[in-house]
């Protein structure tokens, strides 16, 4: 009798066990998902460069590798606290939407107690992430320095870019053509800051020095001045320059630095006496460690008020209050970031006050849930019940459109729910990485809030171009999984709507977005990354529209600035060469300044010019006082900003200068090709997903889904590295990843076809 006693004493504390341990599990799956989600997709925008290092400018796929799985642990870090709001706001809201909420409610168990067992999984996660800031980080952010260093000592030429201008100190280097290893350039010019003149090459190589730097050897080359009282023209057949390192992994920022730097190490650094820059630095790093740990506790009890304070919880409505949360708790971050700027005696408070104004949320929030848990019929049910109910009552000829139509605005419907969702949570983990790269950046510069939210206006066009494929094919994933789940696929097959069938509405969707991603790619984010770069360049950091020492090209016109002023079109030391088709130049003109004068020209005065004879000499000539040097000169040449017409006539502008043009090529049929991955990669998922019954499991379908986004990009870099190489066609360079997603569908769909007829 007295043991009977003792176990039904120990009786009421099991159930606290298993519910702490169900909750553990159900919401460890979705933080997980989300965590490693957002990681491979932020991660995946970096690999057409790493294919680019592996292929052309052998740094070694061992090393690459090392260099992705370094980002992926330091993102790790910081998304986690996103991650566990997000994956614990889906699992509450899971649980409310199966109504198990409610059963826990009439067992006696209210919403708000379920803070408990959420609060031991926010310890835990809150655990990882001091394990993963403290330690994991810095390892990797000091592995991440090393790898990038060893690439310059192996390849220092490795970034150089044909057609773009690379940069050494205050010298310059640019290269019409590249080999596939980096090490030989032709129609070489390099500009020399100690004699202020530019050095023209047919051919260079190049090659390292022992101590890190980049040696030149520049063959069959010239040289032409045009002095007040003589000119002259100076060719050689070899020059060597030695060129100081463009890589500036031997002279880390601070903030980079201290990144990498161990726990001991940066109390270390701390003991700095209290006016140095470095030490109040380094205490800011300390308190910024400890933050982000505490934030991932924080978040996982904030979701239990964010989930469960509303009638009607589901996973989209809890995701995307969690995104309203975070960007406030960011938004936050980068306040206080300012403040510890501007008052470094207040670091410690500063860095503390976001996780208090969150604890603060989380205590308010906690309070409602006091009331018990309402009763309601789900949702989704009851107003498929009551539109169907209302369809009833209309005349015979609506109700066979209704039926005709009332499945595809349901699947439509659905897959444009989780689309939206799905861009907005991908957006939103872009976005927090680029501030939290950039917060110090901001804070150093005294951005306000109003330059802030101006400059990530103009950002966030850019951020939704690079997901909205990913987004797309994600969204197909989660809309065939929920299908799947609620047995609705199996329930439309047994009504002879086959699953293909069904789910061509949210296709069509993705046909739909097929266009407006070239639009958006094509028409506005040129535009937008312009005005981000003026609004960082002239509104946070306050320079003005007039620049020095601008240098440059535009098609076979080099030219050289000592000043320009954008605002009003002129610019001040001017010095422009036509050069031949060898790379050598035919003549330099000089002139005191210029006026814009429209169409890419520019109106020179105060001009002389000298031209280079066939005999090899030089003599003066009348000058031309109209210099093609573009809108505006510029030495930066980034495709991404370009538009497919501005490509075009990139490529029309180096083919007539006799230059290559493979890289603009696949560029220009990338732009081209990209778009239509819009429509494959969802048509690819939900061919596999609806081959059946029986049907793949959701988690099957979601692992495809994302071995296919990581695929499709490794394999779009891959190609597009081998293009530029010459390995392949420019237009395979670009349109493979298209060819083979396409010929992997009609694989598929001639699979699924055959399978079917057996079956039948």
């Amino acid at each position: 009798m007295t043991d009977s006693l003792n176990t039904q004493d120990s009786i009421p504390n099991r159930p606290r066990a298993i519910l702490r341990r169900y909750m553990a599990m159900e919401l460890l799956l979705p933080t997980c998902l989300a965590l490693f989600g957002f990681t491979i997709v932020i991660v995946t925008k970096d690999f057409t460069g790493y294919s680019e290092l592996v292929i052309n400018r052998g740094a070694g796929l061992a090393r690459i590798v090392r260099i992705v799985l370094f980002q992926a642990l330091t993102l790790m870090s910081q998304m986690l606290p996103f991650a566990v709001l997000i994956g614990t706001l889906v699992g509450l809201g899971r649980l409310a939407n199966d109504l198990e909420i409610l059963v826990l409610s009439a067992l006696g168990i209210e919403p708000r107690r379920l803070i408990v067992p959420v609060a031991f999984f926010g310890v835990s996660a809150a655990t990882v992430a001091l394990i993963l800031t403290i330690v994991v980080a810095p390892w990797a952010h000091r592995g991440l320095d090393q790898a990038f260093l060893e690439i310059s000592e192996i390849n220092p030429a490795a970034e150089i870019q044909p057609g773009v201008v690379s940069r050494f100190e205050d010298w310059k280097l640019e290269a019409r053509e590249i080999s596939s290893t980096g090490q030989v350039l032709e129609r070489v010019v390099l500009w020399i800051p100690s004699i202020g003149e530019t050095v023209f090459a047919t051919t260079a190589e190049v090659e390292a020095t022992p101590e890190g730097e980049l040696e030149v050897a520049l063959h069959h080359g010239a040289l032409l001045l045009n002095g007040e009282s003589s000119v002259r023209s100076i060719r050689f057949e070899e020059m060597r320059a030695t060129l100081p390192r463009a890589s500036d992994f031997d002279q880390l920022s601070l903030e980079d630095r201290l990144a990498g730097m161990s726990f001991t190490d940066l109390l270390a650094e701390i003991r700095n006496p209290p006016g140095d820059q470095e030490g109040r630095d380094a205490r800011s790093e300390l308190h910024r460690r400890g933050v982000l740990p505490v934030s991932a506790g924080l978040f996982a009890a904030l979701a239990v008020p964010l989930a469960l304070g509303r009638q009607r919880a589901s996973r989209s409505d809890g995701a995307m209050r969690g995104l309203a949360v975070t960007v406030a708790y960011y938004g936050l971050v980068q306040l206080v970031e300012g403040i510890t700027q501007r008052a470094p005696e207040l670091v410690i408070l500063a860095a503390w006050l976001p996780n208090a104004v969150l604890l603060l949320t989380v205590l308010v929030l906690n309070r409602r849930l006091a009331r018990p848990w309402p009763v309601e019929d789900s949702f989704i049910l009851s107003e498929f019940l009551r539109r169907l109910s209302a369809l009833a009552r209309r005349g015979s000829n609506r109700i066979v459109q209704a039926r005709r139509w009332a499945l595809p605005r349901y699947v439509s419907g659905r897959f444009l729910q989780l689309a939206l969702l799905c861009f907005a949570v991908i957006v939103s983990a872009y976005l927090l990485v680029d501030i939290l790269e950039r917060l110090q950046w901001f804070a150093r510069h005294a951005a306000t809030p109003g330059e802030f939210l101006r400059f990530y206006s103009m950002r966030i066009p850019l951020l939704v171009s690079r997901v909205i494929p990913m987004g797309l094919l994600v969204a197909m994933a989660l809309t065939i999984s929920q299908l799947t789940l609620q047995g609705e696929l199996v329930g439309m097959r047994s009504c002879g709507i086959s699953a293909s069938q069904a789910l061509r509405p949210a296709l069509l969707v993705c046909l739909v977005m097929t266009p407006v991603s070239f639009l958006l790619n094509d028409q506005i984010v040129p535009r937008t990354n312009e005005l981000a770069d003026l609004i960082k360049q002239r509104d946070i950091k306050e320079i003005d529209t007039k620049r020095s020492a601008v240098w440059g090209a535009h098609g076979r016109t080099v030219y050289q600035l000592a000043s320009l002023d954008k605002s009003l079109g002129a610019a001040d030391g001017i010095v422009v060469y036509q050069l031949g088709s060898d790379g050598l130049p035919k003549s330099r003109t000089d002139a005191g300044s210029a006026l814009y004068a429209g169409d890419g020209k520019w109106r020179l005065w105060d001009a002389s010019a000298v031209e280079v004879s066939e005999d090899g000499k030089p003599q003066r000539i009348a000058p031309d006082l109209h210099a093609g040097l573009g809108d505006v000169p510029t030495d930066a040449l980034d495709l991404k900003s370009f538009s497919v017409a501005e490509v075009r006539e990139l490529i029309r502008e180096f083919s007539s200068a006799g230059d290559s043009t493979i890289n603009f090529e696949v560029a220009l049929h990338m732009k081209l090709a990209t778009p239509l991955a819009c429509l494959l990669l969802p048509a690819l998922i939900m061919i596999f997903a609806v081959a059946g019954p029986p049907f793949p499991s959701s988690a099957l379908t979601l692992v495809f889904s994302g071995a296919l986004a990581v695929g499709y990009t490794l394999t779009a870099g891959a190609f597009a590295s081998f293009g530029r190489a010459g390995v392949f066609p420019p237009w395979l360079g670009g349109w493979a990843p298209i060819l083979i997603a396409s010929a992997s569908l009609g694989w598929m769909a001639w699979r699924n076809r055959i399978a079917q007829r057996e079956g039948d």
